[in-house]
């Protein structure tokens, strides 16, 4: 909605905000990170200086510019840096994967990865994960894949640019001398909240999956063993033809989405200044939105918003400003971190009258409406006694009886209203 400020009205201001201020004795930072080091995006300022706003007056809330450096990363600590998965001996059943046993977990460390970055990354913690555990032992719930030489074990992962997507399996030429399966857990598995699967193109669901069998594979230098994914509801084979580098390529594990590394796609920067102002999906009712930055530099540069370019205005009824709340966030409303950076913003506060300003009286004019008050005053004493004469003088009343009698009463109550009594005879 767009609105015209007039000429009259109070000045427009402009509150620059720089994160760093937080952290000295009118501010202070709301949140830390597992490090227990204050998160600089999270932050509430008071200012020395109130803004009163007069009673008839509305104000405008919009942001002015923003500086704001892009160090904050697509894999974040606890939103998207774990993976479950299942593993198990091979066989012809297909379990439900929930009640396998042996679920592992891989965590990624925090940071700003390429794809194929992240599939080195991923490979690297899921193998440390099952040589952890895939210890020789009597313990029952430890993976014991007996003759595996599982300090061997190996992933293929690549990334198919034409499709988009991820090709996944295990690595044909690791020498397996049983049957493995591997099963994502996305959506039953202890990590499920801060699952990697977008950035890999997996679906919520626990059964993509893929094996290798103690199976080698047509009469190739050097012997590769037999690789596939197992389906139930969703073929999930990539059906891609097989090259001379990668002879069982139709046959891996694809992907069932495109792969999605953006990470957070725009900033928004929330305030106590407005809660109506705007409206979004995630809550379905309004937020405390108060403007939504793209994202148009590479990470490690320096992401600009110039207002000039923004049309939205928040209309708020506002007395003071002393206290303001800043959030930067994605758009989960979940805390972005700059990892120790600090970012500026510049709030601009335009006003316009609600109502006609009602202007002080001066001297003169306190002086007319004292006058004013006076004569409204002698003028409601003349109407009484105008109403009083209009009785005697009405002659239809004087000679009706029951007339009469109602103009008597009333005429006492008049007098006696007069001269300050409460109407009653005394």
């Amino acid at each position: 909605m767009s609105y015209s400020l007039e000429g009259n009205a109070p000045p427009s201001k402009v509150i620059y905000i720089n994160s760093e201020d937080a952290q000295g004795n009118n501010g202070y930072y709301n949140r830390v990170d597992e490090n227990s080091r204050p998160i600089t995006t999270d932050f509430t300022y008071s200012f020395p200086t109130q803004v009163i706003i007069p009673e008839n007056v509305d104000t405008l809330v919009s942001l002015e510019t923003a500086s704001i450096p892009y160090s904050f990363y697509n894999i974040r600590t606890g939103i998207n840096d774990t993976i479950d998965f299942a593993l198990k001996n091979g066989d012809d059943n297909i379990p439900d994967p929930k009640n396998i046993p042996w679920v592992l977990s891989a965590t990624i460390p925090a940071g700003n990865y390429t794809i194929g970055s992240l599939y080195t990354s991923i490979k690297y913690y899921m193998l440390r994960e099952i040589v952890a555990t895939m210890v020789p032992g009597n313990d029952p719930n430890q993976l014991n894949f007996i003759g595996t030489p599982v300090f061997n074990m190996d992933f293929f992962f690549y990334y198919d640019r034409i499709k988009q997507k991820s090709i996944m399996s295990f690595l044909p030429t690791w020498i397996a001398e049983v049957d493995v399966e591997l099963y994502f857990l996305i959506k039953s598995g202890p990590n499920h909240f801060k699952s990697i699967y977008k950035e890999l193109g997996l679906e919520n669901n626990d059964y993509q999956n893929f094996y290798i069998l103690d199976t080698t594979y047509q009469s190739l230098t050097p012997v590769q063993y037999v690789v596939g994914t197992r389906y139930n509801f969703i073929d999930y084979r990539s059906d891609i033809p097989n090259t001379l580098a990668v002879p069982q390529l139709s046959k891996m594990f694809l992907s069932p989405y495109a792969v999605d590394i953006s990470g957070i796609r725009a900033l928004y920067i929330r305030t106590n200044l407005t809660s109506t102002g705007t409206l979004d999906t995630q809550t379905g009712n309004f937020s405390r939105i108060l403007a939504k930055i793209p994202i148009n530099v590479n990470a490690g540069q320096v992401i600009s918003f110039v207002g000039a370019n923004d049309k939205h205005r928040t209309l708020v009824n506002l007395d003071v400003i002393k206290t303001i709340g800043i959030r930067l966030t994605d758009e989960r409303n979940r805390l972005v971190n700059l990892n120790g950076l600090q970012f500026q913003i510049g709030i601009q506060l335009d006003f316009l009258y609600n109502k006609p300003p009602i202007e002080p009286l001066d001297k003169l004019g306190r002086r007319q409406y004292s006058h004013y008050l006076e004569r409204e005053e002698h003028l409601g004493h003349k109407r009484q006694q105008k109403l009083l004469a209009q009785y005697d003088t009405n002659q239809d009343i004087l000679q009706d009886p029951k007339i009469n009698n109602f103009k008597s009463i009333n005429k006492k109550k008049v007098i006696n209203n007069k001269d300050g009594s409460n109407g009653k005879n005394r």
